[in-house]
């Protein structure tokens, strides 16, 4: 399993966005590359609520890179 402290120092390597919805002001979903390490950051639409969840592989054909 790999832990935040596993990622402080390391770089940050691309951003990919997700479901840009017209409705609103962004994205639904954000994964962060750091190195070899991917961070998915979602909102909770009831509470407004940041999830961060850190999966051991992406599948970066679903996104988009952000200009």
């Amino acid at each position: 399993m790999i832990k935040v402290e596993n990622l402080i120092g390391l770089s940050i390597t691309q951003f990919f966005c997700k479901k840009f919805d017209s409705n609103s002001t962004g994205y639904t979903e954000i994964v962060v590359q750091i190195s070899n390490y991917y961070l998915q950051i979602t909102v909770n639409d009831d509470t407004d609520e940041l999830i961060v969840h850190i999966p051991s592989l992406i599948e970066t054909n679903q996104y988009f890179i952000p200009d």
